[in-house]
This record gives structure tokens, sequence and C-alpha cells, in this order.
């Protein structure tokens, strides 16, 4: 979810028509948090190097979204 919100803020922030942006989930069960929170616990339970590069990525990633996410323009 990170990686296919990421291009759209850039966009988004971008484009002068826009003045607000309202994101809904899909499906009928839930809004997504961004990452497989299972397979991060799992990493990071693991202790296994190769494993971290995971939790590295994810959270690498997603600062840099939420980072995009408050560097928006105001309406």
């Amino acid at each position: 979810m990170i990686r296919k919100i990421q291009p759209r803020i850039k966009e988004w922030s971008q484009a002068k028509n826009i003045k607000a942006v309202w994101v809904t989930g899909a499906g009928g069960k839930a809004f997504c948090a961004g990452g497989d929170i299972k397979s991060l616990y799992d990493a990071k339970k693991s202790g296994n190097t190769e494993n971290m590069k995971i939790l590295d990525t994810f959270f690498r990633e997603e600062f840099i979204l939420d980072y995009s996410l408050a560097k928006m323009r105001p309406v």
C-alpha cells in the first residue's frame, strides 16, 4: 500500500486543481495499515540479518510516506 500511495501523494501535491484528498479502503474488511504486521513481527523475532532488512525497508518507506503526507500543502 505504501508503494502505491507514495507516487500519488507527489502527484496530488503538485496538482493545482486538487484542494483535498480523501482516501478510503476497498473491500469489506478494514483499511490497511500499510504493512504486513505479522511478517514484521516474525522478522524481528527471528534475529536473522536478512530478515531485519524487511524491517529497515518497511520503516524507511513508511516514514517517507508519513513525511510526504505531512508536507502536503494545506487547503
